[in-house]
C-alpha cells in the first residue's frame, strides 16, 4: 500500500496555509472596502451640514421700533413699540406690558416697523405673537433705497403664546426694515406683538 511521504505531507499542509490565507485575505478586504464606504458617506453628510453652515445665517432682534399708534407712550414703555425691541419676555399667554399693542381694541389696519442692525438677504421673519394671535395679514421688507416689497400676504393661524413663521425665497436685496400689517378687526380684543426675528445672510 502506498504511503506518503513526510515531505509530501508537509507540502500538502503549507498548500492548506496558502489558500486559507487568500481566503481570510479576501475577507479581511472586503471588510476594509466597506468600512471605507461608510466613512466617505459619513464625511460627506458631515461636508453637506458645514455648507448649510457656510451660509452664515444670522437671525436678528430689532434694535429699533415704530408703529401706526401704541397703547403705551414711549416715555412709559409699557405697551409701547419699544417693548417690539430686543428677544422675547412674555412668558404666559395674556395681556402684558412687555409687549406692543395698538392704542384701541377692534379699530381695523395696525403696522409695526423694525429695524436691524445688519442687512441681510432675507429667507424668514418669526412674529412673536403673546396675546390675541392671529391679526397679520401682510409683510414687507425695504431694500437699501427705501424701497417696500411684500413678501407674504395671508392668513394668520398662529395660536397662544406662540410665533408666526413666514419663510420665503431668499430675497435679491439686502433690507434691515421690516414692516407688519395687522387687521385688528379679525380677533376681538387687544392684539398683542413682544418681538419679532429676521433672519437672512449678510
Amino acid at each position: 500500500m502506498y504511503k506518503p511521504t513526510i515531505k509530501l505531507w508537509a507540502k500538502i499542509f503549507i498548500g492548506l496555509i496558502v489558500i486559507a490565507g487568500i481566503f481570510l485575505g479576501y475577507r479581511y478586504q472586503k471588510k476594509i472596502t466597506y468600512t471605507n464606504k461608510e466613512t466617505t458617506t459619513n464625511n460627506q453628510s458631515n461636508n453637506n451640514q458645514k455648507s448649510n453652515n457656510s451660509e452664515n445665517l444670522l437671525e436678528q432682534w430689532a434694535s429699533s421700533a415704530s408703529a401706526s399708534s401704541s397703547y403705551g407712550i414711549i416715555e412709559e414703555e409699557y405697551w409701547s413699540e419699544i417693548k417690539l425691541v430686543g428677544k422675547p419676555d412674555v412668558l404666559e399667554y395674556g395681556d402684558c406690558e412687555n409687549a406692543w399693542t395698538p392704542d384701541e381694541e377692534n379699530k381695523g389696519e395696525e403696522w409695526i416697523e423694525l429695524k436691524y442692525q445688519t442687512p441681510v438677504y432675507t429667507t424668514a421673519v418669526n412674529i412673536y405673537e403673546s396675546y390675541n394671535p392671529g391679526t397679520v395679514n401682510k409683510l414687507e421688507l425695504t431694500d437699501e433705497k427705501g424701497k417696500y416689497y411684500t413678501v407674504w400676504e395671508g392668513d394668520d393661524t398662529t395660536i397662544g403664546l406662540n410665533s408666526l413663521n413666514i419663510i420665503f425665497e431668499k430675497t435679491n436685496f439686502k433690507t434691515n426694515t421690516v414692516r407688519i400689517t395687522l387687521d385688528t378687526k379679525k380677533i376681538p380684543g387687544w392684539n398683542e406683538i413682544d418681538a419679532v426675528v429676521l433672519i437672512g445672510t449678510p
